[in-house]
C-alpha cells in the first residue's frame, strides 16, 4: 500500500533526543480495521530528565475513542497533557513552563490524536466534500498545532499530506478539498492533530519560559457527498457528514406531511376560487381574453 505519512509524526524540533512510544495509526501499517490512535508525553530535563507519568494514559488505541495524559517534572520544570478523540474529531491541551533559564533546559509537552478510515465506492462516481479544520488559543513562542490529512487508494494518492497549522498569530484554519472518487475504488484516509507546547534556553539564548496550547475546542474533519443520492459507508460506520443524520430522502412520515400539506394548499385555493357570475359559465372563465 503506497503511502510514505505516518500519522502521528511529531512536528516540533526538540533540544534534546528522544524516542517516543506511539499507537500504530499509519496507512502503511492499516490492518483493515479501523482505529483511532493518541498519544501524551512529556520530556525534556534541566540538571536531570524530566519524569513523566500517565495520566490516564500515555497511548491508547482502539475501534471507537481514545483518552490519554501525561503529566512530567523535574527540576525546575515539567508539563502535562490532555487529549481525547474519537472518529472525526480531536481535542488536546498541552501545557509546560521551564523555571531554570539555564543553557539547554527545556519542558515539551506533547499531544497527539489521529484516525485511521476507509471505504469503497459503489457503482458511479461521487463528487466529495472533505473540510480538515482546527482552531484553539495559544500562548508563549513554542505554542502551536498541527493537522495532517491523507487520502490514497492502493496506487493513487489522492490528498497528500494536506496540513493546517495553527499558532497564536493565526490561531484557526481550514481547508477544503472538493474530490471525484472513482466508481469501485477502495481508499482510504487518515487524519491527525498534534499539540505542542515547549518551554525552553535556546542555543540561540533566547528564553521562552511557559507555552500554553489549547486545542480542546475543535479539531474535525468533515466529509460530504455532493452527488444527489450518493452516500459512503464508512468501516469505522462513522457518519463524518457536516449534517449527521440528515437524510437526502424523505422519510415514510414525511412523505405522509407532504402529501396532507398539499391536499391542504389544494383545498384552500378551491375555497377561495372566485364563482362564475350569473350570465357565465365554467368554459367562458376558462377563455382567453382578446385584444
Amino acid at each position: 500500500m503506497k503511502s510514505s505519512h505516518v500519522l502521528l509524526a511529531s512536528a516540533a524540533i526538540l533540544l534534546f533526543p528522544v524516542k517516543e512510544a506511539a499507537a500504530d495509526c499509519t496507512l502503511s501499517g492499516f490492518s483493515g480495521t479501523a482505529s483511532v490512535c493518541g498519544t501524551a508525553t512529556v520530556f525534556g530535563g534541566s540538571s536531570g530528565p524530566i519524569v513523566q507519568s500517565p495520566a490516564p494514559l500515555l497511548n491508547q488505541e482502539s475501534g471507537t475513542a481514545v483518552a490519554v495524559g501525561a503529566a512530567g517534572a523535574g527540576e525546575g520544570v515539567g508539563g502535562f497533557v490532555t487529549a481525547t478523540g474519537s472518529f472525526g474529531a480531536a481535542h488536546i491541551f498541552a501545557s509546560s513552563f521551564d523555571n531554570v533559564s539555564a543553557y539547554l533546559s527545556n519542558a515539551n509537552a506533547v499531544g497527539k490524536i489521529g484516525f485511521v478510515d476507509g471505504f469503497t465506492v459503489g457503482s458511479t462516481d461521487l463528487n466529495v466534500q472533505f473540510v480538515s479544520s482546527v482552531s484553539g488559543t495559544f500562548f508563549g513562542f513554542g505554542a502551536a498545532g498541527y493537522v495532517h490529512l491523507n487520502l490514497n487508494t492502493t496506487n493513487l494518492s489522492v490528498l497528500n499530506d494536506r496540513q493546517l497549522f495553527v499558532y497564536d498569530g493565526s490561531p484557526a484554519q481550514s481547508a477544503t478539498y472538493d474530490v471525484t472518487l472513482l466508481a469501485g475504488q477502495t481508499y482510504l484516509f487518515d487524519w491527525s492533530m498534534e499539540a505542542d507546547a515547549i518551554s525552553a534556553k535556546s542555543q540561540s539564548g533566547g528564553y521562552f519560559p511557559s507555552a500554553e496550547t489549547d486545542l480542546s475546542h475543535t479539531g474535525t474533519l468533515y466529509i460530504d457527498v455532493l452527488t444527489p443520492g450518493g452516500h459512503l459507508n464508512f468501516l469505522s460506520g462513522h457518519d463524518y457528514s457536516s449534517s449527521p443524520g440528515v437524510s437526502t430522502v424523505p422519510e415514510t412520515s414525511t412523505w405522509a406531511m407532504m402529501i396532507l400539506g398539499f391536499a391542504g394548499v389544494g383545498f384552500m385555493a378551491y375555497r377561495r376560487k372566485p364563482k362564475p357570475s350569473c350570465g357565465d359559465s365554467a368554459l367562458n372563465l376558462r377563455r382567453p381574453i382578446l385584444t
